[in-house]
């Protein structure tokens, strides 16, 4: 439901919207809110009801999540007064984040109420951890986590501990484990838990945990890079053994054929947003054909050689 508070609501819109919160709520499907006021304060005014404007925001943060967001509007960054006056090295008031490389695959995760992000810096020969300053536009680096050339790093918490899935040269899947976010990270003693596999050992996507299990996706690049994404189901996660196998299901994802994803999709982050309730991202990707004059000088002057 989009920005609630805009507009001005009719005396019976806390009862109506009452009923559908509260639908959602006891099915358990979710629901997402925009708004420019604070639904801690300001609700109890914009609906003409406080009682029910605070049994419905009980109900939606029951298990949900308050998000704020403090940036410029995106519906008009492309207008002809923001051209005019183009502010690129600023978000939000402050520097924009400098990255020592786009941001591929920006690792976003929540923990102890603030948010963090892994990004792939494998040019920079280090995994580097940013903190949230104002989420999600504003980034401070804290520092290097683990050394060396990892790829699409993948950070966990599970069981008391930190875990970081990465590729490797050689195609490895490796495995570091860490008591604290910032390290030291070790090195598991079976890494790289995959060797010389371009279909296995490449991140593709967040771990989540589903049924008491964790759930790793994999990049399958043997026909192509990012063809499809492969899914293994984590059964032994300690300090000293590690042990997964592939899902029947796998893989999850798959070239379609046609479309924005006819030749790949290599990567999904998915959410549970309440029990048995997933929302996934996923991404796809089309490779546009060209003609080539050169290409069809070569098969022209074959078959007159013929």
């Amino acid at each position: 439901m989009d920005e609630v508070g805009y507009l001005t609501y009719g005396p019976d819109a806390a009862n109506v919207l009452f009923h559908v919160v509260n639908d959602r709520h006891l099915r358990k499907r979710p629901i997402i809110f925009t708004a420019n006021k604070s639904p801690l304060t300001a609700w109890g005014d914009v609906l003409h009801d406080h009682d029910l404007a605070e049994a419905i925001v009980d109900r939606t943060l029951a298990r949900g999540r308050l998000l704020v967001l403090d940036g410029p509007s995106h519906r008009t960054l492309d207008s002809k007064a923001l051209q005019a006056h183009p502010t690129p090295d600023k978000i939000s008031g402050n520097p924009r984040t400098t990255f020592p490389e786009p941001p591929s695959y920006p690792y976003v995760f929540h923990h102890n109420g603030t948010y963090y992000m892994v990004p792939e810096t494998g040019e920079a020969q280090e995994v580097r951890l940013y903190r949230a300053a104002a989420f999600p536009y504003e980034w401070q680096f804290e520092r290097a986590i683990l050394a060396g050339e990892h790829l699409d790093p993948s950070i966990l918490h599970f069981g008391g501990r930190w875990w970081l899935f990465s590729q490797r040269a050689r195609q490895e899947l490796a495995l570091h484990y860490a008591d604290d976010l910032k390290g030291p990270w070790i090195e598991h003693p079976q890494s790289p838990l995959v060797r010389g596999s371009v279909g296995t050992s490449r991140p593709g996507g967040r771990i989540p945990e589903s049924g008491g299990r964790l759930i790793r996706f994999a990049q399958d690049g043997e026909v192509t890079h990012g063809r499809r994404v492969r899914a293994f189901v984590i059964e032994e996660l300690t300090t000293l053994l590690y042990r997964e196998r592939e899902l029947p299901e796998s893989p999850v994802l798959n070239a379609s054929g046609s479309g924005w994803n006819a030749d790949g999709m290599h990567h999904l982050d998915a959410l549970e947003v309440a029990h048995g309730v997933w929302i996934t991202a996923v991404d796809g990707k089309r490779i546009g054909k060209h003609f080539s004059w050169r290409v069809a000088a070569r098969r022209i002057a074959g078959f007159f050689a013929v």
